[in-house]
């Protein structure tokens, strides 16, 4: 009787020590989850600078502008140092999350070796309380039921507050997921602020965060309800790419809105009076002739260039205007070697004092 006693209390405190192990567990499930999440958006910061300061120092437009402004050195710098601090950002959680994960390690080793301790304990309870039953002891008997229930409660207890924790991740995730739908509401404000493409860049950023907590809450929920889901859909591949004049154009772009211009589209079917009238081009000027350009009346065309453009800037903006106006141009051309009826264009205007 006495060896059971022992061994009773020693699978006790193993059980109380499983109970410690698996809130901690929990802990460090949601710290390295959090962590791996950091540890990945900083990768992905870092690549996004070296790929900066490799477009800097080899052959690009971006290396070429600069240098046309004589800040090429000043900006290399920049972007190396950048880079430089985003790396250490990476490296720093990279080894956190290396910690947590051998944390993690040693506690799942620690909770294998404790399972089964309180399937022992229960089986060590009724075997005691057969002996006091055999051996006649009412008291004893009625102690062992007694020692039973609450083992029993102890592990229904258990099973409680690991499904309320499991409740509480739940809500909480459903939370972040709302907190970052319900900043939408400021996108209008940013819209009239910046009144540029980086209101787009600011939406999708955080419609992109929306989505992915989304799609990481539906996973939790599928893998927590099923061990394996061989119902997931697999990624596909992504098919096509981008045409080199949509891939030449975006690189121009990001080079002067990187200079501080702003982009500035219009209708490709365009007025007379901005494609012509206002470039100084009167009435009987040979690009008016219609063998050069395709009208649609005498007062609407298919624009000859992007000029219109500089035209509607400074007649609805004011000084300082610094803009560039891509698009489609269209000439009355026969199609050959080196020409086209639909070509692309880029121009850009400054408008202000002291430029050199």
């Amino acid at each position: 009787m006495d060896n059971i006693d022992g061994a009773i209390r020693a699978l006790r405190e193993d059980i109380a020590r499983l109970g410690t192990l698996r809130t901690r567990l929990q802990s460090l499930y949601a710290q390295r989850d959090e962590l791996a999440a950091r540890e990945a958006e900083l990768a992905e910061i870092a690549e996004n600078e070296a790929d900066d300061v490799r477009r800097l120092e080899g052959r690009s437009l971006a290396r070429y502008f600069f240098g046309l402004t004589g800040s090429l050195d000043d900006r290399l710098d920049r972007e190396q140092a950048e880079a430089r601090e985003a790396a250490v950002r990476h490296d720093a959680v990279a080894r956190e999350l290396d910690g947590v994960e051998d944390a993690v390690a040693a506690a799942e080793a620690e909770l294998r070796r404790l399972d089964g301790c309180e399937r022992r304990y229960e089986e060590l309870l009724e075997r005691k309380a057969a002996m006091l039953k055999a051996a006649g002891s009412a008291a004893g008997a009625r102690l062992g039921e007694l020692e039973r229930r609450e083992a029993a409660l102890v592990r229904r207890s258990r099973e409680i507050d690991e499904a309320l924790a499991a409740g509480a991740r739940a809500e909480q995730l459903a939370l972040e997921v709302l907190e970052s739908l319900s900043s939408a509401s400021t996108w209008g404000l940013v819209d009239m602020v910046s009144d540029s493409f980086f209101s787009d860049m600011i939406k999708y950023s955080h419609i992109d965060e929306a989505q992915a907590r989304i799609r990481a809450a539906e996973r939790a929920a599928a893998l927590k309800s099923e061990t394996i889901d061989v119902t997931e859909p697999r990624p596909l591949p992504k098919v096509g790419s981008e045409h080199p004049i949509t891939l030449a154009m975006n690189e121009m772009i990001e080079c002067f809105t990187g200079m501080g211009f702003d982009v500035m589209e219009g209708p490709e079917v365009e007025l007379d009076h901005y494609n012509f009238e206002l470039m100084n081009l009167p009435k009987n000027h040979p690009a008016r002739d219609a063998q050069d350009t395709f009208y649609m009346d005498e007062n609407i065309v298919l624009r000859t260039h992007t000029s219109p453009m500089q035209a509607r800037a400074m007649l609805t903006r004011k000084p300082p205007i610094r803009i560039i106006c891509p698009g489609r141009v269209y000439r009355s051309d026969e199609v050959d070697a080196t020409h086209s009826p639909v070509f692309h264009q880029m121009e850009g205007l400054v408008v202000d004092e002291h430029v050199r």
